[in-house]
């Protein structure tokens, strides 16, 4: 009986007690990066369950002073062009508290010196991306190097070599001369990427299937090298009746003058098939029939690190 008496008072002083308000806690991160354009473009992300961060805009010395954007809850911030040293505020009040964070913008991300293409542009060399100078930014950026292929000394018509996906750094920036590239162009590719970007990158079978890099103002090429010094480049002729030998489906007849390195792929619609072959002079190119079917067919193949190269075929 003693115990339940004190279990009793103890429930009724808890029930008569004041609660205690909730301790709110939050922070504030900015995600800085910029556009295509070099200016910035910023993300206020906020730790708590608060509202989004208002934003401010501190202009740089003589005309000091802050604006508060009229978008006074929106976590995104695209403002433009801005010049060097303005400050860009995201702040947020909970509970009496306010939590601030500040970025400090160094002028639109611009191409000093351009990059350059380091090694000899011939058949079965090395060559590498070397990056340029930059200026503006954030000032924790880093540069994104890659090596393009071009049919013109202008840049146009032009296949990756090395560097991997636009705006996904971590490729070498290192290609290796194949049997596709003589008489093309070579030049050295420098993307300045800010530190907070994330990358969304796709899986590629090869540096060849990359889109190329488009220059622009935070995308800078190089003088171009060459013309490319080597051997006639190989000739694919798709053939328009596949048939089939030893289990193999022949899609296609390619003749090098030096050594190929040749991947095909070959799609019924439903099943696919695919091979690696290499080999010096004619070559019939074909891949396991498996459970490919009677009918039309979709070639898809490429030489080296030179351009997809895709046709129609029909098997009997």
């Amino acid at each position: 009986m003693i115990v339940l008496v004190a279990v009793a008072g103890l429930l009724a002083a808890a029930a008569t007690s004041p609660a205690r308000p909730p301790v709110l806690r939050d922070s504030v991160t900015i995600q800085a990066v910029f556009d295509s354009h070099g200016n910035p473009s910023l993300v206020a992300n906020s730790g708590g369950a608060g509202p989004p961060p208002r934003w401010s805009i501190c202009a740089p010395p003589p005309a000091a002073g802050c604006v508060q954007t009229k978008k006074t809850r929106f976590p995104f911030l695209n403002p433009g062009p801005e010049p060097a040293g303005t400050v860009f505020v995201a702040t947020e009040t909970v509970g009496g508290l306010t939590y601030r964070a500040s970025v400090t913008w160094q002028g639109r991300v611009t191409p000093v010196t351009p990059p350059r293409v380091v090694g000899r542009p011939r058949f079965r060399g090395h060559v590498t991306a070397i990056a340029g100078r930059w200026t503006g930014g954030w000032g924790t950026e880093s540069d994104q190097l890659g090596v393009e292929a071009c049919r013109t000394r202008r840049g146009s018509g032009c296949v990756v070599l090395s560097g991997g996906q636009l705006g996904c750094p971590g490729q070498p920036a290192r290609a290796f001369v194949g049997g596709w590239l003589p008489g093309m162009y070579l030049f050295a590719f420098d993307a300045r990427t800010p530190r907070d970007w994330a990358c969304a990158g796709v899986g590629y079978s090869y540096p060849g299937a990359v889109r190329p890099w488009p220059v622009q103002q935070i995308v800078a090429r190089s003088a171009p090298a060459g013309p490319v010094k080597g051997p006639p480049r190989p000739t694919v002729a798709i053939l328009q009746h596949s048939f089939e030998r030893a289990g193999r489906v022949v899609v296609a007849d390619v003749h090098c003058v030096a050594v190929c390195r040749v991947t095909v792929n070959v799609f019924d619609g439903r099943s696919s098939s695919g091979a690696r072959l290499t080999f010096r002079g004619s070559a019939s190119v074909g891949v396991p029939r498996r459970m490919l079917r009677a009918g039309p067919l979709t070639v898809s193949m490429h030489v080296d690190d030179g351009p997809t190269i895709g046709g129609e075929s029909r098997l009997a």
